[in-house]
């Protein structure tokens, strides 16, 4: 009981010299400022998460350097579900003695499962639908 008179005494001189009042301000500011973050960085993480498929232009996506095997189209068939096979590289490109770098993609007819296709004519110009995928050659 005599600690407890002592530690109630001790409170109430350091609340009295104003020290605990500026822990308990600085206490406060940090978990408002904790807070404040934790809740952008789950908005920004949910916001991310509802247009990663659109950004994929599917569910899933599945990569690899190898050839992927036939059994995996096969299986997908058999579940009923979409798929789209596309290749894609780096390169160079080289149009009237100047150098750019490109990035190929080649895509079947099913190219975009989710989402569509926009293109723009210009870098930064304005974007619009595309009637679909270019043909062979474009």
């Amino acid at each position: 009981m005599n600690s407890f008179r002592f530690a109630l005494t001790a409170f109430r001189r350091d609340w009295k010299s104003g020290e605990l009042r500026l822990i308990g301000i600085a206490v406060l500011i940090a978990v408002a400022c904790l807070t404040s973050v934790s809740f952008f960085t789950d908005r920004v993480s949910r916001a991310t998460e509802l247009q990663a498929t659109e950004l994929l232009a599917a569910d899933l996506v599945l990569s690899s350097t190898n050839p992927v095997p036939d059994s995996y189209v096969t299986s997908a068939d058999a579940m009923g579900l979409n798929y789209s096979r596309n290749e894609s590289f780096r390169s160079v490109v080289v149009v009237d003695d100047n150098m750019e770098l490109a990035e190929v993609k080649a895509v079947d007819d099913s190219y975009p499962l989710r989402g569509e296709l926009r293109i723009s004519d210009a870098l930064f110009a304005t974007e619009y639908r595309a009637a679909g995928i270019p043909g062979r050659g474009e």
